[in-house]
Formats: C-alpha cells, sequence, structure tokens
C-alpha cells in the first residue's frame, strides 16, 4: 500500500527524531567527564514541561550538585558543563515521564532518568 504524501513526512520526522535523539545521547554522554559516573534527569517546572539536569553522581556513587561542579570545570565554548549538559537534555524534547521511559533508564528509587557515562542510558 502506497503511503500519502503525509504519512511519508510523519515517518521521516520520527526517524530524523529518532535519529536525533541517538546523536545528542551520544554526545550527552561523551561530555560527561572524569569523576562523574552518571547525570541525573528530571523533568523541570517550566510550561511546557522538559527533560534538564537535576544532578551528577561521582564514581563512588554520591550525589554531586551540578552548580558546584561547573564553578570548577568547563564544558565546550567556555559555558559550563551544566548547561551545556542541560541544553542537550531539553533538545532531546521529551515532554513526559511515559515518553521518556520508553528511551531513558530510571534510577532504582523511580524519581530520575539516569545516563551513565558508560552508556548506558
Amino acid at each position: 500500500m502506497t503511503k500519502t504524501p503525509y504519512e511519508q513526512a510523519r515517518q521521516m520526522y520520527w526517524d530524523a527524531q529518532t535519529g536525533f535523539r541517538q546523536y545528542a545521547m551520544a554526545e550527552f554522554i561523551r561530555l560527561i567527564p572524569e569523576g562523574i559516573s552518571a547525570v541525573l534527569l528530571d523533568f523541570n517546572d517550566a510550561d511546557p514541561p522538559r527533560l534538564s539536569v537535576a544532578q551528577y553522581r561521582d564514581n563512588d556513587g554520591q550525589r554531586v550538585d551540578p552548580d558546584e561542579w561547573s564553578e570548577e570545570h568547563e564544558g565546550p565554548e567556555d559555558e559550563s558543563l551544566f548547561h551545556t549538559l542541560d541544553e542537550i537534555a531539553s533538545d532531546m524534547e521529551y515532554a513526559h515521564w511515559d515518553e521518556a521511559s520508553g528511551s531513558l533508564f530510571r534510577t532504582d528509587d523511580n524519581m530520575y532518568f539516569i545516563i551513565r557515562k558508560d552508556g548506558a542510558y
């Protein structure tokens, strides 16, 4: 059965979004610095909500405040690492928990999404 132009465009859109999210995730993982084993993500209170960086975990699994880390470590183009990772998280355009749950792992307590430096997300 032949797809309509709308159906073809819709498929191209979803394929492009999926591909973009995969590249965004790879870049996110690439930017996680030494000393940080994982980044926890949550939805912020913006309207509409967007995925954003909540906290880091160090190599011992301890929580690290992103602001404290960013004061000492810089990301690309002299932007803070936090803002760079936060922008990538937002760019993935997840709008709610159910949608993100299809692609991202949750922490054991189900309070956050987690992306690990070892590539597990």
